[in-house]
């Protein structure tokens, strides 16, 4: 339905030749693409067009939500360098901008990609930071993401516990504002926290995960040995 109603608004402001509402058309048309996992092929090419406009208008905040969405497809598409490149090029324009929200979700990208070639104690370091980052701007969405993200690589380093004291913490942070995980999310984090779950037992697994459910991020980014 969403996407239904992305593309009549784009069709809209083709005929109005409005320059600036087309390339956001085409940006939250690529980006709902992206997230819901329906069609990344076309993701690429709405998200293409739509960086093409944002460059030709010289809008630099938008252009950082694209090098960070195109930095996504190229991490999906197992290219790791292209993502951080253009990861790193988001967060640059991010901060020129002094833009929190994005600030927050380009770093939380940039760790991903990090941790996806392997330099997981940089990833932390980046996760941790945009925990911080989102909290300052109350930006719940974004300390939920950052919160997965860092359990993902606490869970990779072995802190079992740690990690599911923050996928608890981050669910109810979901589930305070509707924003369920996005669909092209969910099969690595379905991976992880069943490993998790299997190194802990699943009844010990619940017991925390259910006690991070009621931390605030601030708490629930203490590690176990902090508590």
């Amino acid at each position: 339905m969403a996407r239904t109603h992305l593309k009549e608004s784009l069709a809209i402001n083709r005929e109005l030749e409005d320059k600036s509402s087309i390339a956001d058309s085409l940006f939250n048309l690529a980006r709902a693409s992206f997230f819901s996992r329906d069609d990344l092929a076309s993701a690429r090419t709405l998200l293409e067009e739509s960086l093409a406009l944002f460059n030709e208008l010289g809008d630099k905040e938008s252009l950082a939500y694209c090098h960070c969405l195109s930095g996504l497809l190229a991490l999906e598409q197992g290219d790791t360098n292209s993502a951080r490149s253009l990861m790193e090029q988001s967060v640059a324009l991010f901060k020129e901008r002094r833009q929190k929200h994005g600030m927050a979700l380009s770093i939380i990208s940039l760790a991903k990609v990090i941790a996806a070639q392997g330099d997981i104690a940089t990833a932390r370091t980046l996760y941790e930071e945009s925990v911080l980052l989102a909290s300052k701007a109350h930006d719940k969405l974004n300390i939920a993401s950052a919160l997965e993200g860092l359990a993902s690589v606490v869970a990779a380093q072995g802190a079992y516990t740690w990690a599911a004291r923050l996928w608890g913490a981050a669910e109810a942070l979901r589930e305070s504002i509707g924003a369920p995980l996005p669909a092209v999310e969910r099969p690595a984090y379905e991976r992880a926290v069943a490993t998790a779950c299997l190194h802990l037992g699943q009844s010990a697994f619940a017991i925390i995960w259910a006690k991070g459910r009621s931390m605030a991020a601030e708490e629930a980014l203490r590690s176990e040995d902090d508590l």
